[in-house]
């Protein structure tokens, strides 16, 4: 709950700043990109996270992850330098993480603009996902931030 208060009270100064074009930092900026493309018909990405798909990670012993956090996990490994990247692997990852999360994420408004958790925080030490919901409600809250930013930015631009 403090830390809730903490964030309201930062939102409100930077939000400030953000509509008043006073700084360049927005860390919304995502989320407002998502709104907008979902306004205008354009396409979401499904996850936010790249691992495997823009993102990889090569370790000291020649093995490939998504992501520098699962950088040597060997249960992680979608290749190597030698023999090569598995896209089977790659697509049992997110196989994996969707179906651990669709339970709970496919049922929540916010899908569409938080896109789940990060990987690396809900896998466990066998490499198995679990969907755990702790940073839900303050992911909620910056969908909400950034929904209202984009309806300020979206009024004072049309106003200008």
């Amino acid at each position: 709950r403090n830390y809730e208060r903490q964030r309201t009270a930062i939102f409100a100064r930077l939000s400030k700043d953000i509509i008043q074009k006073q700084t360049k930092f927005n860390p919304y900026s995502l989320v407002m990109e998502d709104i907008k493309a979902s306004i205008t018909g354009n396409v979401v990405l499904r996850f936010r996270c790249p691992a495997g798909d823009t993102s990889l990670t090569v370790s000291a012993t020649g093995e490939y992850t998504g992501c520098p956090r699962f950088n040597g996990m060997s249960i992680c490994s979608m290749g190597n330098v030698e023999t090569g990247m598995t896209s089977a692997s790659i697509v049992e990852f997110w196989n994996d993480y969707w179906n651990a999360i669709h339970p709970v994420c496919g049922k929540c408004w916010a899908w569409r603009f938080c896109k789940g958790p990060c990987p690396s925080t809900i896998m466990k030490d066998d490499g198995t996902f679990q969907m755990n919901t702790q940073a839900c409600n303050l992911s909620r809250m910056g969908i909400e931030q950034a929904a209202y930013l984009f309806h300020q930015i979206s009024r004072t631009e049309t106003t200008s």
